[in-house]
């Protein structure tokens, strides 16, 4: 789950059916077709389904972060995103919004901090993407390490290396977003 900046309400992605896994039978992979937003207590205020019809494993949600205290950023696998607001639904009747192929995990003042997600090697750069039209600014640490990836609510970034366990990166976003080290 994710809890919105201002700390009222969480969110979180989940499911109604389990499938074999078409690679190994024997586990059951899940296809995450739904939304909650909840309260801090649990209780659920909205459940917003990703399609009117069947979800398939390419098209299934996989994450989300908050964008501000009451609209979401959610993607699938195929990254593509869509913008969340409130109570509303289906999501892939929603905006979508034009970002590269990338994993956010923070949104402050319309800035993302992401990592490139690239083919058959995993995370690359950690970047910083405007959400408004999705140019992106490479911070010269790469995600393939990364073992902790996070921002304050002032827009400090800091990004941990698991091996060797160190401080890889500490990025300050400003208002006007650009990145300072």
């Amino acid at each position: 789950p994710a809890l919105s900046p201002n700390g009222a309400t969480l969110a979180y992605l989940t499911a109604d059916d389990c499938y074999p896994d078409p690679e190994q039978p024997e586990f059951f992979a899940t296809v995450y077709d739904t939304l909650v937003v909840a309260d801090t207590e649990g209780n659920e205020i909205s459940r917003v389904p990703l399609s009117a019809g069947s979800v398939d494993a390419a098209s299934a949600l996989v994450d989300l972060v908050w964008e501000d205290d009451s609209t979401l950023l959610v993607w699938d696998d195929q990254h593509t995103f869509y913008r969340v607001p409130g109570t509303a639904g289906p999501i892939d009747t929603l905006d979508r919004v034009d970002l590269p192929a990338v994993d956010v995990f923070a949104v402050h003042d319309g800035m993302a901090l992401a990592a490139a997600v690239e083919a058959d090697a995993g995370y690359g750069p950690i970047q910083v993407v405007s959400i408004a039209d999705g140019s992106a600014t490479p911070l010269g640490a790469d995600a393939a390490g990364a073992y902790s990836v996070g921002m304050s609510s002032e827009g400090l970034a800091i990004v941990s290396a698991a091996e060797p366990r160190q401080l890889a990166l500490v990025v300050i976003l400003t208002r006007v977003g650009y990145p300072c080290n």
